[in-house]
């Protein structure tokens, strides 16, 4: 799931509150990741004297990557369901929604082409730039995957066990 409307439909104001907890601290994971891929981008220009954005859109695309494939496995769980209307709060309590799966369908939809994206940038540098470039650019998606993971397995633990459920 993710920690848009399509996670559990509707507006963010109708979601228990443990899944606003849940969305919370997905979107502050994703913005210290962001920022530590800026920073680790700035410091490495500044080390060896690169210049661009390369580091930052692979880790990217590698978190993306590793996104992209929670949201394809969990799809038939997590997509078809929204909160259930008699105010329970837990992140259990659902009913069937087949537009979420519309939802969720464009979002992998999106993600693929972001992907392609990446991958298309990523060969056209690697013919035309040095080998070492696009080492950088393999060493940057891993670590885009890596950050993703972290997330998932130790900062925001009530998503992870909301997915359990």
């Amino acid at each position: 799931g993710s920690a848009s409307s399509g996670f559990l439909g509707g507006s963010p104001s109708a979601w228990p509150p443990l899944c606003l907890r849940c969305a919370a601290e997905k979107i502050l994971y994703a913005i210290l990741g962001f920022t530590f891929v800026v920073l680790f981008q700035i410091v490495l220009c500044l080390i060896v004297g690169c210049v661009g954005v390369s580091i930052i859109w692979c880790a990217i695309c590698g978190w993306i990557l590793r996104e992209e494939k929670f949201l394809s496995s969990e799809q038939i769980t997590t997509t078809t369901t929204r909160p259930a209307p008699n105010n329970d709060t837990s992140c259990g309590a659902v009913t069937s929604s087949p537009p979420i799966v519309a939802t969720e369908q464009s979002k992998l939809n999106l993600l693929s082409i972001v992907l392609s994206m990446d991958l298309s940038a990523i060969i056209y540098y690697s013919i035309v730039e040095e080998p070492i470039t696009t080492l950088a650019h393999i060493l940057a998606i891993i670590m885009g995957i890596c950050i993703s993971y972290v997330g998932e397995r130790f900062f925001y633990p009530t998503f992870r066990a909301h997915k359990d459920d």
